[in-house]
């Protein structure tokens, strides 16, 4: 009876209410997006409703419900029920979970599998029952359904953008002021003030042609950065020229490489809109190389030329193929200097004794073996080497050298002639594009156009003939000459830019080969293998076994020429 009683008295234990994490997202689509603080009020109504606890309100402002892959927030979430921090995850509506199916079922499943439940403080739903889940699934497909017509219609107003020569996605361009049409609700008596520093203007009340002008001091900057990476400056050079001299982009911050690498590479300031030819790989958008970027002619007027650009295009190409060392050296040998006993690239090292450096072969760090001498020579030894043979090479100076330069220097203005001319031919080619887009949008009369495009196809066809008599001159240009860029270099040395520095010996020497000497203690021997001779090699046959490897090869700019090789073990 006792035993009873005491059962009896007995009270049960209380459950524990649920923990909860609420998670809001704030749509990057305008007209779709709801704010913050509604959605996690309304979750907070539904918890205390239903007695929940809630440990954690996690959000994703201003992210697209497609893009899985850049919303932190919802993985913190997921992770918070895979560590049993909490058992449910409170929405605001269902789209704010996932508006890609896969995505939204994945989603849902995972949470189910590990014990927890998804809930929606708008849109509950008994997920007990099949009706229940149903109406989930029902749910999560028309938030795709809504993705899918929002993907469809900005990609009309792209479109439409596009044939009216504007960039597809409106936004401010470095070197441009954009002026905005005012919006809509201005007729409603809203005032829209103009950004300090966003890059754009609001039209006057009435004038409703969105374009682009031309920033003064933004536009000199913009051509000054592409002819800086034309003359061998690369994007880490230019960004820290610019953060030196306090040059902010368009939203006040400093320069990053990415942000010189988008302006420079969309030609936009040569009044080019770019195609990025970019896909989509279930969620994430992936761009194409810049090897398949394409261009059209764009409504705006350029900063710079389009010649300008296009030599920026021919380089930008060839330097995806160059190592960084290269566009930007730390030192003018970088890539020139190469052990004549095993051919392998020399490395730039510290004195360990003394000031300087010195270069030393890789072979004996690649191996390991300090019973092999390695190569090795002092940095101001081959400087001054370098600079006896370019002094050589300089006081070569004979009347053919005379004569090559004076038809340089005709060649030269006949160069700038033809560039001149082909200049004003792509300005009228695009002042033709820009007469289409106009009689397209009922800005002029057919009569107007007609009269207007006959005047610019006669001044067309007038420096079309300039041109090609400029050309007929223009192909008598030789080639500039060793002697001319050995002086240039010597004059300069002490002045010029690495970089320059480095391309300038680039077009002499192909190599700067160094041998260990035979003799003990003795400096290795120095040759220059000029990039004019292609048959050039530095037979190291003398010197085997005494340098960094056990036997040597013949190191030669020509493949026709026969190298003797050998692997690590020592075996041919």
């Amino acid at each position: 009876m006792a035993t009873t009683a005491r059962i009896a008295s007995l009270r049960a234990v209380p459950k524990a209410p649920s923990r909860v994490v609420i998670y809001l997202r704030q749509s990057s689509y305008r007209e779709e997006s709801i704010s913050l603080e509604l959605q996690e009020n309304s979750a907070r109504e539904y918890c205390a409703r239903k007695g929940y606890r809630i440990v954690d309100v996690i959000a994703d402002p201003g992210v697209s419900g497609r893009a899985w892959h850049r919303r932190k927030g919802v993985q913190r979430a997921l992770g918070a029920i895979h560590d049993k921090q909490a058992d449910v995850i409170v929405l605001w509506r269902w789209s704010r979970l996932a508006r890609h199916r896969l995505h939204f079922a994945v989603a849902n499943d995972t949470v189910e599998k590990l014990g927890g439940r998804i809930e929606s403080s708008a849109e509950p739903i008994d997920l007990d029952t099949a009706a229940g889940r149903f109406q989930r699934g029902m749910l999560g497909e028309f938030a795709a359904f809504q993705s899918d017509m929002i993907g469809e219609q900005w990609k009309d107003a792209h479109e439409r953008r596009r044939r009216l020569g504007l960039p597809s996605n409106g936004r401010s361009r470095y070197g441009y002021v954009w002026l905005r049409p005012l919006p809509a609700l201005a007729s409603q008596g809203v005032v829209f003030s103009a950004p300090v520093d966003g890059g754009y203007l609001w039209l006057p009340e009435g004038d409703t042609r969105e374009r682009y002008e031309i920033d003064p001091e933004q536009g000199e900057v913009v051509e000054w950065m592409y002819e800086e990476y034309i003359a061998g400056t690369g994007r880490p050079g230019l960004m820290r020229e610019l953060n030196r001299l306090d040059i902010t982009n368009n939203q006040g911050k400093p320069w990053t490489q990415h942000g010189i690498a988008t302006v420079l590479d969309s030609g936009f300031a040569a009044g080019l809109l770019v195609n990025t030819a970019a896909r989509y790989d279930g969620e994430r958008q992936i761009y194409a190389p810049f090897s398949e970027y394409t261009w059209e002619q764009g409504a705006h007027e350029p900063i710079i030329d389009p010649q300008l650009f296009e030599r920026y295009r021919e380089i930008r190409l060839g330097r995806a193929k160059t190592p960084p060392r290269r566009i930007n050296p730390t030192n003018p040998w970088a890539g020139l200097v190469g052990c004549g006993d095993c051919s392998l690239n020399m490395r730039r090292k510290k004195n360990s004794r003394g000031a300087g450096f010195g270069w030393l072969c890789q072979s004996k760090e690649v191996t390991g073996k300090a019973e092999r001498r390695p190569t090795y020579v002092q940095e101001n030894r081959l400087e001054q080497f370098v600079k006896d043979w370019l002094g050589q090479l300089a006081e070569d100076i004979g009347a053919a050298a005379e004569s090559a330069r004076a038809a340089q220097r005709t060649a030269l203005k006949a160069r700038m002639s033809a560039d001149t001319l082909r200049a004003e031919l792509d300005g009228i080619e695009k002042q033709l594009g820009v007469l289409r887009r106009q009689l397209v949008a009922e800005r002029m009369s057919e009569d107007e156009y007609d009269q207007t495009r006959a005047e610019l196809i006669a001044e067309r066809d007038s420096i079309a003939a300039k041109l090609a008599r400029a050309e007929q001159t223009k192909a008598t240009e030789p080639v500039a000459q060793p002697t001319e860029i050995a002086r240039g270099l010597l004059e300069e040395w002490n002045s010029l830019p690495l970089s320059k520095k480095r391309e300038m010996l680039g077009k002499l020497i192909k190599r700067v080969v160094v041998t260990p000497n035979v003799l003990p203690r003795q400096p290795a021997h120095l040759h220059i293998v000029p990039t004019w001779d292609e048959d050039a090699g530095v037979d190291c046959s003398p010197y085997r076994g005494a340098g960094c490897t056990a036997a040597g090869r013949r190191w030669s700019g020509s493949p026709q020429l026969r190298r003797t090789t050998v692997n690590r073990s020592g075996r041919k």
